[in-house]
C-alpha cells in the first residue's frame, strides 16, 4: 500500500521541508511519498478529491479532513474524514484493496 500526501503550499514547502515533515513523523519511504507541484494543480487535484483549503492570513491553511483511497488507476474507491478514532466502513475498504493487490 503506497500513501501520497501532496502539499498545499508548494511556496514554502520544498523538498527539504518535506524531508523534515517525513522525518519528523517517521513516516517509511517505502510506502509514502510526499509531494509538491504548482499551485494550479494543486487546485486542480482539490477539486478532484472535493478538498476544500484556503489561505489563512498567517501563512497557514485551513482544510477539510481527507483520507482518500485510489485504486492503481487514480479513481476513488472510498473517503473518510473521521479522525482520532476508526470508520469501520473505510477500513473495510483498506482492507479489501490490499488483499486485491
Amino acid at each position: 500500500m503506497t500513501m501520497l500526501l501532496v502539499t498545499f503550499d508548494p511556496v514554502r514547502d520544498d523538498v527539504a521541508v518535506l524531508k523534515s515533515v517525513a522525518d519528523k513523523h517517521q513516516l517509511d519511504r517505502e510506502h509514502w511519498t510526499l509531494a509538491r507541484t504548482d499551485p494550479a494543480m494543486v487546485r486542480k487535484l482539490a477539486a478532484v478529491l472535493h478538498i476544500q483549503y484556503k489561505l489563512l492570513p498567517n501563512g497557514d491553511y485551513n482544510h477539510s479532513t481527507a483520507l482518500i483511497l485510489l485504486d492503481g488507476n487514480g479513481r476513488i474507491l472510498g473517503q473518510t474524514s473521521k479522525l482520532g478514532g476508526v470508520d469501520n466502513e473505510f477500513l473495510k475498504l483498506v482492507q479489501h484493496a490490499a488483499r486485491d493487490k
